[in-house]
C-alpha cells in the first residue's frame, strides 16, 4: 500500500481521506489504467491505511478532568504576543463592501450565534506554572455588540479619509488575549444604501480557512434573521479545545522524532535570512506595515501554465514554487532558497467546519542549480512531497527543536511566504462575491495591510486566468522593486510556456 501511495506522490498526486471517501489532489489524468484499477481494488485498504497513518479518527471530546492546555500553535502565538507587547500583527481582518441597507441588529444576532457555536472565539489564555491554559467563557456571560459608525454625512473627500482612518484603527487595534472575545465587528455606513462590514479575528482562534467558515455561517444566520427562519447547520462533533488536548496525545515522542529527524537534515546550515536587496538597514523591530501590489495573468498564459504543470507531473502550486524560487535566486544571487507555505492541517472531517488555529507552516528549502529543467522540477516535486509527508510537527516545535534564536527583526527560518488561493480555504476563490437578502457583498481589500513576512506572494490560478497578490514590508522594499520583480516573474512564466 505504501508503494502505491509513493508511486502516486512521484506523479504529484496525493490522496486525502474525507470521512470514508478518497479525495484526490493533482493531475489524475496521468494515472495509467493499471494504477486506476489498483486504486479501485484497494480502496478499502487505502482508507484503512490513511486512517492509521493520520491517527485523526481518535479526536473525541476532551477529558474535563485534565488541564485545558492551549495547542502548540496557540502557545507560540501567546509567546509572540507577550514578546511583542500585544501587537496587531496576528489580527485577521475581513472587509465586506455592502450595497443595500444593513440590519445591524441582525448582524449582531448572527455573530452571537457563531460565538455560541464556536467556543474558541470566546476563549481567553492564561499562563499557569509555565503552561498556557485556555479558559472558555460561557455564552451567557458575553455581551457582544457590533460597533455602528455613520460616515454618510461626510463629503466624498472627507469620507475617504475617515474611512481609511476607521479601517486602520480597527486593523491595528490589538486583542487582549487574557480578556477579549477573539472576534470584533463593525459596520461603517458610507451612504444611505451602502457601507463596509468589518470582521476581525485573532490568529490564536482562527486561520484563513476559519475566515471562510465565518463568512459562510454569517451569511446563513443573517439570511435566517431577515427571513425569520431557523437555520439548522450541522452540529459540530468537537470543539477546538478537544483538538488541542488530542494534539498533545497524538504528537508523542515516537511520532515527532522521525519527522524532526527529516527536518533537521533538510534545514541543516540553512541561511538565517534571505538575501534580497532591501532599502537601508533592517529595522531593529519589525513593524509589519505592508502594502499590496496586484498582478494579473491572462487566460492564455494561465492555461499554458496548467498544461506545463501536467507535462512535468507537478501540481500548479509546485510549478509556481519552482518559478518563484528561481525569481528569488536571481534577485538575491543566492542558490539556497527557503520559502514558507501554509498547510491547512484539517485532514479529519470533524475539523472541516470548525473555526480554529489549525494551519501549520512548512519550510520548503530548494537549491536552484540543476543541469536541466527536468532535474530542477524533479527536485521541486521531491521537496514538496517530503514536506507534506512530514507536516505533523508544529512549526513552533520545529523552531524550538532547531534552537533558532528569536529575533524582533525577522521571522525564524524564512521571511518569504508563498500561498495559493486555489488550494486554501473552504470556498473556491477567496474573492468570490456573495449575495444575501436585500444585500450584495463583495470583498474589499485595502491597499495598506499588515505584513507578517518580508514578502508574501499569493497565487490564484485557473484556466480562466490568474491573480498574483504581492504583499511586502514597506520598511524593506519600495513599490518600484516589487513591480520590477513582478515583471520579471511574468517574463519567467511566459518563457516557460
Amino acid at each position: 500500500m505504501k508503494n502505491l501511495l509513493q508511486s502516486l506522490s512521484r506523479k504529484g498526486i496525493s490522496i486525502k481521506l474525507v470521512g470514508e471517501k478518497l479525495q484526490f489532489f493533482g493531475d489524475v489524468s496521468t494515472l495509467t489504467e493499471s494504477e486506476r484499477q489498483e486504486i479501485v481494488e484497494n480502496k478499502a485498504n487505502i482508507v484503512e491505511f490513511l486512517k492509521q497513518h493520520s491517527g485523526l479518527t481518535g479526536i473525541t471530546k476532551r477529558d474535563q478532568k485534565l488541564p485545558n492546555f492551549a495547542s502548540f500553535s496557540q502557545g507560540r502565538l501567546w509567546f509572540l504576543d507577550k514578546l511583542n507587547g500585544s501587537s496587531a500583527e496576528y489580527n485577521i481582518p475581513l472587509y465586506l463592501k455592502v450595497e443595500g441597507q444593513v440590519n445591524v441588529i441582525a448582524v449582531e444576532q448572527s455573530l452571537n450565534k457563531i460565538l455560541e457555536r464556536h467556543q474558541v472565539l470566546r476563549t481567553t489564555y492564561h499562563e499557569v506554572d509555565g503552561e498556557i491554559l485556555q479558559k472558555i467563557t460561557s455564552i451567557d456571560e458575553l455581551s457582544f455588540k457590533v460597533i455602528n459608525i455613520d460616515l454618510s454625512h461626510l463629503s466624498e473627500d472627507d469620507l475617504m479619509v475617515a474611512l481609511e482612518n476607521q479601517i486602520s484603527a480597527e486593523t491595528l487595534t490589538p486583542f487582549n488575549l487574557a480578556k477579549d472575545v477573539m472576534l470584533r465587528a463593525s459596520y461603517i455606513k458610507t451612504s444611505k444604501n451602502s457601507g463596509l462590514l468589518l470582521f476581525n479575528m485573532h490568529h490564536i482562534a482562527a486561520d484563513g480557512w476559519s475566515m471562510e467558515i465565518l463568512k459562510r455561517e454569517f451569511f446563513a444566520f443573517y439570511k435566517g434573521e431577515i427571513e425569520q427562519k431557523e437555520v439548522a447547520l450541522s452540529a459540530l462533533e468537537i470543539q477546538y479545545a478537544d483538538y488541542a488536548q488530542w494534539q498533545r496525545a497524538y504528537l508523542d515522542e515516537s511520532k515527532t522524532n522521525a519527522q524532526l529527524s527529516y527536518w533537521r537534515g533538510q534545514l541543516e546550515d540553512a541561511p538565517a535570512l534571505h538575501r534580497l536587496p532591501v532599502k537601508g538597514a533592517r529595522p531593529q523591530r519589525k513593524n509589519n506595515e505592508g502594502m499590496r501590489y496586484i498582478q494579473s495573468i491572462d487566460a492564455a498564459t494561465a492555461s499554458m501554465l496548467m498544461q506545463v504543470s501536467k507535462q512535468y507531473k507537478l501540481t500548479p502550486f509546485m510549478l509556481m514554487h519552482a518559478m518563484f524560487s528561481l525569481l528569488l535566486s536571481r534577485h538575491s544571487n543566492e542558490r539556497d532558497i527557503i520559502i514558507g507555505t501554509p498547510t491547512a492541517n484539517r485532514s479529519s472531517q470533524a475539523l472541516e467546519s470548525l473555526i480554529g488555529f489549525f494551519v501549520n507552516t512548512l519550510a520548503l528549502r530548494v537549491g536552484t542549480e540543476h543541469q536541466t529543467i527536468v532535474d530542477y522540477f524533479e527536485h521541486i516535486r521531491e521537496v514538496n512531497v517530503e514536506a507534506q509527508a512530514n507536516q505533523d510537527v508544529p512549526f513552533e516545535q520545529l523552531v524550538e527543536h532547531l534552537k533558532i534564536p528569536r529575533s524582533l527583526t525577522h521571522t525564524p527560518l524564512f521571511q518569504i511566504m508563498l500561498t495559493t488561493s486555489n488550494d486554501y480555504g473552504v470556498s473556491k476563490g477567496e474573492t468570490a462575491d456573495a449575495s444575501i437578502p436585500q444585500l450584495s457583498l463583495t470583498n474589499f481589500i485595502p491597499q495598506k495591510v499588515q505584513a507578517k513576512f518580508d514578502l508574501e506572494l499569493d497565487v490564484h490560478l485557473s484556466v480562466d486566468g490568474g491573480v498574483l497578490t504581492w504583499t511586502y514590508d514597506v520598511s524593506l522594499f519600495d513599490a518600484e522593486r516589487i513591480e520590477r520583480m513582478s515583471r520579471h516573474f511574468s517574463n519567467l512564466l511566459t518563457n516557460l510556456c
